[in-house]
C-alpha cells in the first residue's frame, strides 16, 4: 500500500516512520510513503532513513495526488494553511481517502477544502452513536471517498501512540494497529474531549523540566553540563519507568498502592494540598475552551487560584487516603490562592 502526506512536519514524519518500520510480514502494510518537500529537514531525514525505495519527496502536493497508487492521503497542515492550500489542489475521491490530522478542522471543513462529496459515513456532533457503529461495520478497505479525522502523538513513530479516529474506519484501524492501535470515537464532539490528554504533552515535559531544575540546584551542578546531563538522564528514565509500571494496572491502583505514611503518599498529599489537581483541571478546561472556539483557553494566576478553591475541596472528598480531610487542615482560601500564585 502506498500513502501520501501533504505537509511533512513532526506528526507526518512520525506517522511515516511508524508505517515504514512495521514488520513487512504484517497485513495490511505500507510499502511506500510520498511526502511533500516541506519541511525540508523532515522529508530529507525520511529519505535518508528509509531510502528512495520507500520514500519519495515531491516538490508539490499535487504531484502526490497525481500518483494513482496513492489511495490514502494524510493531511498534516495547520488550519490556516488548509484554507489556502487545499482548495487549490485537485483530489480524486473515486480513488482516494483522506485522513486529516488538522486538530481544529472538522470533517465538514476538510470536505469543503478538498471538494470531497458528502458521505453518509461521516459524522458530526449530532450523529447517533448506534448509527455510526452500524455504518462503520459496512466499510471495507476498497472503498474510497472517505474522510477520517485522526489525532496522535509523535510516539506513533515507535508504535507507542494510540490514535483517536472519527468516524470508525475499519481499514485505517487495521493499518494503525501496529502503531499503537486506535480509539474510535462516535462523534467529533467526543473526539474533541478525548484529544485533551494529547494537549498535555507540553505541561508534562514542563513538569519534568521543573524536577530537573530543582535537582540541578539542590545537587549543585549549575555550570557543570556533564553532571546536569546525568541529572536529566535520570529524570527521563525514572518517569519512563513510571509510565511502564501502568501496564496491566489501573491508574487508581497505582495511586493506592503507595505505602501508607510513606514518602510517595506524602507526595500525593502535597500535590493535592498545593493545587496539583486544579492545575490539571485548568489546563484541560483551557484546551477544551480553545478547541471548541469558546475562548482563548488562557488561564491567569488569579483565575486559577479562585477556581482551585472549589476544585480542591471537591477533589479532597475523592482522595484515596483515609484521612483525606487533613489535606486542607489549616489552609484557608487565601492561603491556597497564595500557594499557587
Amino acid at each position: 500500500m502506498q500513502i501520501g502526506f501533504i505537509g511533512c512536519g513532526t506528526i507526518a514524519t512520525s506517522i511515516a516512520t511508524g508505517f515504514l518500520s512495521v514488520d513487512s510480514n504484517l497485513s495490511p502494510v505500507v510499502t511506500h510513503c510520498h511526502v511533500t518537500r516541506r519541511s525540508l529537514s523532515n522529508s530529507l531525514a525520511l529519505l535518508s532513513k528509509f531510502s528512495p525505495s520507500k520514500v519519495t519527496v515531491h516538490d508539490s502536493a499535487q504531484s502526490i495526488l497525481d500518483v494513482e497508487d496513492v489511495g490514502t492521503v494524510f493531511i498534516c497542515l495547520l488550519p490556516k494553511a488548509c484554507q489556502t492550500v487545499l482548495p487549490r489542489l485537485s483530489f480524486t475521491p473515486e480513488r482516494q481517502n483522506i485522513v486529516s490530522l488538522v486538530s481544529t478542522g472538522s470533517l465538514a471543513d476538510i470536505r469543503g477544502w478538498t471538494s470531497f462529496p458528502e458521505a453518509d459515513r461521516d459524522t458530526d456532533t449530532n450523529t447517533n452513536t448506534n448509527t455510526m457503529e452500524s455504518q462503520s461495520q459496512s466499510q471495507s478497505q476498497s472503498q474510497f471517498g472517505m474522510v477520517t479525522k485522526m489525532i496522535c502523538l509523535p510516539s506513533i513513530a515507535m508504535g507507542r501512540s494510540p490514535s483517536l479516529i472519527v468516524p470508525p474506519t475499519p481499514y485505517l484501524e487495521a493499518l494503525l494497529g501496529p502503531l499503537g492501535g486506535t480509539v474510535p470515537c462516535s462523534t467529533e464532539a467526543e473526539m474533541t474531549k478525548m484529544m485533551i490528554p494529547t494537549c498535555l504533552m507540553g505541561p508534562y515535559y514542563k513538569m519534568l523540566k521543573e524536577v530537573k531544575t530543582w535537582l540541578v540546584s539542590e545537587v549543585g551542578c549549575e555550570g557543570n553540563s556533564a553532571k546536569a546531563d546525568k541529572v536529566e538522564f535520570f529524570v527521563k528514565e525514572i518517569f519512563m519507568g513510571m509510565a511502564m509500571d501502568l501496564k496491566g494496572k489501573s491508574i487508581d491502583d497505582c495511586i493506592e498502592e503507595q505505602t501508607p505514611g510513606g514518602i510517595n503518599e506524602m507526595g500525593v498529599r502535597n500535590w493535592e494540598s498545593l493545587g496539583g489537581g486544579g492545575v490539571v483541571d485548568g489546563c484541560c478546561d483551557g484546551v477544551l475552551e480553545r478547541l471548541t472556539g469558546k475562548g482563548s483557553g488562557l488561564r491567569s494566576q488569579y483565575c486559577k487560584g479562585v477556581r482551585m478553591r472549589g476544585i480542591y475541596r471537591r477533589r479532597a472528598s475523592s482522595s484515596p487516603f483515609k484521612d483525606k480531610q487533613k489535606i486542607f487542615k489549616g489552609m484557608g482560601d487565601m492561603d491556597l490562592l497564595t500557594a499557587v500564585s
